[in-house]
């Protein structure tokens, strides 16, 4: 009959059973025409207070930043992810590897699918007597059959790739994965009915939107290691990431799934004046006791301020592991004698010294986007949920990473100015953290908190490299993504948008941090006086010092690594943990810097102003002294404890730059840094352009003398001009007047 057939049948059969559906199906058991009063009670009966008959608004804030959702559309990717891998690629394997013919293909590729279903049949039956009989609770249930799900076939995936030579224990092994994740009715496939039986079709809309990218993912993952053979040895490495994608997510979903019915299930029957009880009841009662035991001993702020430093730290491991990973994803540059040749470490890529600068600016362009208006929609929708956000899709994107640049140049630098993108909203939506955390005896404490970026940096660089000669630089990019994902619940879990929303903290702990915080900071969402701000000469002054601050950040974060390596002889892996020692030294000076401005401010010693003026001698003027004296050192270590002498100074940024937009107004704090970061982060791009312009030629010491000279001069200029104009005093447009609300019950 030929191919063409292989279409027309199934459209006809389509055509014919979307009939016999229409006749047969309803939207409810009450408007049902043929079903028996005896069986719509039963059904309304065992629904009752769970199902509104009403059309509801979905509560997608609260749906958004539910962590037993998450844990659902993790598991439900890992799911679809096995199931569209051997959707798309079976009949090519069993084809082209296997050797079957194409006939006797199709009908293997098929078996798998047939065993789902039975098994889905059988798995659905034991579900329902287990629940009938109340043999266990469902959250229960819903974990333990993740065993059956995920965890099974993913070893059974993994036990693919040693059976080579076996073509028919190969068949079985496909067939009885997919056969156990029939199991999945129990699983993901049912996990939105518990969660939300209003919402449910929503839910399992929105964690389907996520699990069907794996259609498009999984085929290119399995074309990106076959392209260049199509051996048993390209597909073991295919089976190795399924069989892992199935049993992570059921790890994370045994940890932090659920299957009780969540409270803003009816949450549009809910008065608005019950909205702070409902965000708070809505953290509560969903992990067992000893997860929330071991963060309750301490004063919720103490959590908040970890996670603020954990945030950063995650923020710049995804921002500078491609500093060292780029090391080994590009051909050497043999244009000096002095660099050591670092061996094969997975693909190699041609791009030149103009390329590589590019792309390591790529995520300074994309954070440049948003990072102008990351206080503000921290200010109007919560820093808790803004940062989520950010996390989640930094994973995702840093886990394409490899795949997309063995494509091409152009699409490593894309997803690198996606990460940058997501990650600009990330800085100032912490200072308004801050802001509605931090009292002001404390906020040095809290600021420093925000240097776990650079301790970021240092195990980054320090374990990128190890991991880069031992299991390849994909895996540098894999890693971190891991991390991420798992950091991204615990933060959901500790964090608040302010004290009063926080579900575990304590009366008098709250009581205090308002009280500290007196007038200066508002719960109600106001307008943001841009003019105001932009006419403001302290703000100005305050945007120099920070642009100062940034430029010697991120020239030592985008250019040390290449430094250490090409200039100083150090290999891949030593390069990476010295360049790493600077940002140590940041971390422990900057929190150093911060006990003492906090020391000084508690015993009113000098006034704010003083400290803030004061401190710039340590964070800018002395460190630019250091990359002075850098220029005229040949010696390599010699140069690296210089390098960690500047930055390590530059820690006590944390009493200047880092904090003066709390000074000038706690209301707008995160949209002040988040304009200053706006205009700092061009640092990011334009410093590997210039290291790219000195060193086109040459890679020797008489080129960097450049370049750490202009760095040195921007130090010493931006600090010397906050030092005429700045200011801690509060300004006046800080109390302007808050937005008129249009209306009381207008839902968001």
């Amino acid at each position: 009959m030929g191919w063409i057939w292989a279409f027309y049948i199934p459209a006809i059969i389509t055509a014919v059973v979307s009939f016999i559906w229409l006749y047969i199906a309803s939207d409810s058991p009450e408007s049902h025409p043929r079903i028996s009063d005896s069986e719509r009670m039963y059904i309304q009966k065992s629904q009752e207070g769970q199902v509104m008959t009403k059309k509801p608004f979905m509560p997608v804030k609260h749906v958004l930043t539910s962590i037993p959702f998450w844990a659902l559309i993790i598991l439900h990717f890992g799911n679809n992810w096995g199931l569209y891998f051997l959707l798309t690629a079976a009949p090519k394997f069993m084809n082209e590897v296997l050797g079957f013919d194409l006939t006797k293909a199709g009908f293997l590729a098929a078996l798998p699918y047939l065993a789902r279903l039975l098994s889905g049949f059988t798995f659905g039956s034991i579900g329902d007597y287990v629940r009938t009989k109340k043999v266990m609770s469902v959250t229960m249930m819903r974990k333990f059959f993740t065993i059956f799900s995920h965890i099974i076939p993913g070893i059974l995936l993994i036990g693919l790739c040693f059976v080579q030579g076996y073509p028919y224990v190969a068949v079985a092994l496909v067939t009885l994965s997919l056969g156990f994740n029939g199991s999945a009715t129990l699983t993901n496939l049912q996990n939105s009915q518990d969660l939300s039986p209003n919402f449910a079709g929503s839910l399992y809309g929105i964690v389907n939107f996520f699990g069907t990218t794996t259609g498009f993912l999984s085929p290119m993952v399995v074309a990106h290691f076959t392209h260049e053979s199509n051996t048993f040895d390209e597909w073991r490495q295919v089976f190795l990431i399924a069989g892992s994608v199935y049993i992570v997510p059921a790890i994370i979903f045994m940890i932090f799934g659920s299957g009780q019915v969540q409270s803003w299930n009816d949450f549009s029957d809910k008065p608005n004046n019950e909205k702070d009880k409902e965000i708070k009841e809505r953290y509560i009662s969903k992990y067992p006791a000893p997860i929330q035991g071991c963060f309750d001993k301490v004063p919720a702020r103490f959590n908040v301020g970890i996670m603020l430093f954990m945030a950063c730290f995650i923020a710049y491991m995804v921002r500078v592991n491609i500093s060292v990973n780029i090391l080994a994803m590009v051909m050497p540059d043999n244009k000096t004698g002095n660099a050591t040749d670092p061996p094969d470490y997975g693909p190699r890529y041609e791009w030149d010294g103009h390329a590589q600068g590019l792309i390591l600016g790529a995520y300074f362009w994309g954070y440049l986007t948003t990072s102008l208006f990351g206080g503000t929609l921290s200010e109007w929708f919560g820093g808790r949920c803004v940062i989520f956000w950010s996390f989640m899709f930094a994973a995702v994107f840093t886990f394409l990473s490899p795949l997309l640049a063995s494509y091409s140049f152009w699409c490593l630098f894309g997803i690198r100015y996606l990460i940058g993108f997501v990650g600009g909203v990330l800085y100032p939506a912490l200072h308004n953290l801050v802001s509605r955390w931090a009292p002001p005896e404390e906020k040095g404490k809290f600021i420093a908190s925000l240097l776990g970026g650079n301790f970021g940096t240092v195990v980054t660089w320090a374990i990128v490299g190890v991991i880069i000669e031992t299991l390849g630089w994909i895996w540098a990019f894999y890693i971190p993504a891991i991390f991420i994902i798992f950091m991204s619940f615990l933060w959901l879990y500790l964090v608040a948008d302010r004290p009063g929303t926080h579900p575990r903290i304590s009366e008098k702990e709250k009581q205090f941090i308002e009280d500290s915080l007196g007038q200066t900071v508002s719960t109600e969402k106001r307008l943001v006086p841009f003019f105001k701000i932009l006419t403001s000469i302290p703000f100005w002054a305050l945007l120099l010092l920070h642009y100062g601050n940034l430029w010697g950040l991120y020239f030592l974060l985008t250019a040390s690594p290449k430094y250490m390596s090409e200039v100083l002889k150090f290999k891949l892996s030593n390069a990476g943990f010295l360049s790493a020692l600077p940002h140590l030294a940041r971390v422990i000076f900057g929190l150093g810097f911060g006990e003492a401005g906090d020391y000084l401010r508690r015993n009113n010693i000098v006034s704010v102003t003083t400290i803030r003026k004061s401190f710039t001698l340590f964070s800018h003027i002395i460190p630019a002294c250091f990359l002075i004296g850098m220029g005229f050192v040949e010696n390599p270590y010699i140069s690296v404890a210089l390098m960690t002498l500047s930055l390590g100074f530059n820690g006590a940024s944390t009493m200047t730059s880092l904090q003066n937009s709390q000074d000038l107004a706690p209301n707008f704090a995160g949209t002040l840094y988040g304009i200053i970061n706006f205009t700092g982060t061009t640092t990011g791009f334009i410093t590997p352009l210039l290291v790219a312009h000195f060193t086109k030629d040459n890679n020797t010491m008489n080129e960097w003398r450049k370049i750490f000279f202009v760095g040195s001069g921007i130090y010493i200029s931006t600090a010397i001009i906050f030092i005429i104009f700045g200011t801690a005093t509060i300004q006046s447009w800080n109390d302007i007047e808050p937005k008129k609300k249009k209306s009381e019950d207008t839902r968001v």
